[in-house]
């Protein structure tokens, strides 16, 4: 189990320490004025997770290299694709941003057994609830994939945990394949950034917005395994 996993580096530990098939790495998006919220994930095998991070932290070198990208910065899609940062303190072009994160959706296309996929509402509901059906929706999907595999799973969200909505929505939903939650700030964790940007790309796909036109097509094409995006 590789240490962002078990959360000495990245977050608090699990609730279970029983062994798992897989870690799924989750991070939301949306917009509550259009009554859309979505959580996407990536389900990492956790035989194969430290070749993956390795993967990972040989792609952070050469964005050192090639842009001068401190691994250390993140990549934060809202706002590394409109522009927002320097990196390094220096200006990026929007291209060079655009060919990075499609680099890194493809990235991850090509892992042999890592599951992407995203789960939407899409509802007329108050902020809060619109991210508790998204959630519920999202703990069932995931749950019903971990039993078609006959797997277990935990759970890795974006945060520090102090959002009681994930921990009560489990509580309620009682997912059999999913035996915990955890949480790892995306500022300290490359791979909540990854989940960050298939939920952007996900939630772009859905909102069609024309600033973002050069995206719409991300989803399907640079996640062609993905699930999704699924409405609830």
């Amino acid at each position: 189990m590789s240490d962002e996993a078990n959360g000495s580096r990245w977050g608090p530990p699990f609730m279970h320490q029983q062994p798992v098939d897989r870690h799924f790495y989750l991070d939301d998006s949306g917009a509550h004025d259009q009554g859309i919220w979505l959580y996407a994930w990536m389900g990492v095998p956790a035989s194969d997770e430290a070749r993956f991070v390795d993967e990972i932290d040989a792609f952070r070198a050469g964005l050192l290299a090639e842009y001068g990208i401190p691994v250390e910065f993140e990549l934060h899609a809202t706002k590394f694709l409109t522009g927002h940062g320097r990196p390094g303190g220096k200006e990026l072009a929007p291209m060079h941003r655009k060919h990075i994160a499609q680099h890194m959706l493809d990235l991850l296309d090509a892992q042999p057994d890592l599951s992407v996929g995203a789960v939407f509402a899409h509802r007329p509901l108050r902020y809060r609830r619109l991210m508790n059906e998204a959630f519920t929706g999202t703990l069932r999907r995931i749950d019903a994939q971990l039993e078609a595999a006959r797997e277990y799973g935990r759970l890795v969200i974006d945060g520090d945990g102090t959002n009681p909505l994930y921990q009560a929505v489990f509580d309620e939903v009682r997912p059999a394949r999913i035996t915990g939650l955890g949480f790892a700030p995306a500022h300290e964790s490359q791979l909540i950034q990854f989940a960050d940007l298939v939920a952007y790309t996900a939630f772009q796909r859905l909102l069609r917005a024309p600033r973002r036109a050069f995206m719409h097509h991300w989803y399907p094409t640079h996640l062609a395994k993905a699930h999704g995006p699924e409405r609830v």
